[in-house]
C-alpha cells in the first residue's frame, strides 16, 4: 500500500486549468453584481435606520423620504407649466381680418348707442324733477285753499253779487283731496291702500296745461264744516295729509 501512495499524483492539464478559473471567475462576477444591487438598496446614512435593523422595508423608507429638487433641472417645470392659458385666443389665421371701416362703424354705433342712453336717462330725470315740482306747487296750492275761510271765496261787493245771480248756480259742495298725481299707477296705488281701509275713494283726472293730473279725493260734502270734521278724522285715521277742496 505505501508502495502505491507514494505513485499517487494529482496532475491537471491545460483544458481542466482553463475552465477552474472560468468557473472561479463566473461565480466571482456575480457576487460582485449581487453586492452592488444589495448596496443599491440598502443606502446608509447617519440618524437613519436600516430596513433590517427597523423591520421595514427598504423601498417603503426610500419612498418616504423627499427627494430634493435639483436646481439645474428646474426649466424642466417651467416648460411643463406654461401661461399660455391666461393669453386670450387669437383670431384664427384661416378666417380673414375684417375690414377697418366696418369696425369703426361699429365702435360709432356702440357710442352713439350709449350717449342716446345717456341722453334718455338724463331727460327722464329732468321730467320727474319738473313733475316734483308741479307736485309740490299743487300741494301748497291745496294747503292755501285749505286753510282759507268759505267767506274769502264769496262775492265780497253787490255787484258781484248780482252778476251771479243773474246766472243761478247750484249750492256749493267741498270734498278731500289727499294728492294729485302725474301717473296713473301711482294714483291707483295710494286709492288701492285707501279702499282697502275701508274708504270710498274716487280717482278725478283733468288736464293742466297740456299735462294729465289724477286727483285722489274722498268724499263731498254740503258746508266747509262738515268737510273739516271729515279732514281731521281721515288724517287722525290714516296719518296722511288731505287738503278741502271745492267741487
Amino acid at each position: 500500500m505505501h508502495k502505491w501512495k507514494d505513485k499517487v499524483e494529482l496532475s491537471l492539464d491545460n483544458r481542466q486549468i482553463f475552465f477552474l478559473f472560468f468557473g472561479l471567475s463566473v461565480i466571482g462576477c456575480f457576487v460582485f453584481a449581487l453586492g452592488v444591487m444589495t448596496g443599491r438598496r440598502i443606502q446608509w446614512e447617519p440618524g437613519q435606520e436600516v430596513a433590517a435593523i427597523g423591520g421595514q422595508d427598504s423601498l417603503a423608507l426610500l419612498e418616504e423620504e423627499e427627494t430634493p429638487e435639483d436646481e439645474r433641472f428646474a426649466f424642466q417645470r417651467g416648460l411643463s407649466e406654461s401661461d399660455a392659458e391666461a393669453i386670450p385666443p387669437t383670431r384664427d389665421p384661416a378666417v380673414p381680418p375684417r375690414d377697418e371701416t366696418e369696425v369703426r362703424a361699429e365702435r360709432a354705433e356702440a357710442a352713439d348707442q350709449a350717449s342716446a342712453t345717456a341722453a334718455a336717462t338724463a331727460r327722464a330725470e329732468q321730467r320727474r324733477a319738473e313733475s316734483d315740482e308741479v307736485d309740490a306747487k299743487i300741494a301748497e296750492q291745496q294747503q292755501a285753499l285749505a286753510h282759507a275761510t268759505p267767506e274769502a271765496a264769496q262775492p265780497k261787493d253787490a255787484s258781484a253779487s248780482a252778476s251771479t245771480s243773474a246766472e243761478p248756480e247750484g249750492p256749493r259742495r267741498f270734498t278731500l283731496q289727499m294728492k294729485a298725481f302725474s301717473r296713473q299707477e301711482d294714483a291707483d296705488k295710494l286709492a288701492a291702500t285707501l279702499r282697502h281701509n275701508g274708504h270710498e275713494v274716487r280717482i278725478e283726472s283733468h288736464d293742466v296745461r297740456g299735462r294729465s293730473w289724477h286727483r285722489v279725493r274722498l268724499g263731498a260734502f254740503d258746508t266747509w264744516d262738515e268737510a273739516l270734521e271729515a279732514k281731521q278724522a281721515f288724517e287722525k285715521a290714516e296719518k296722511v295729509i288731505a287738503y278741502v277742496v271745492s267741487l
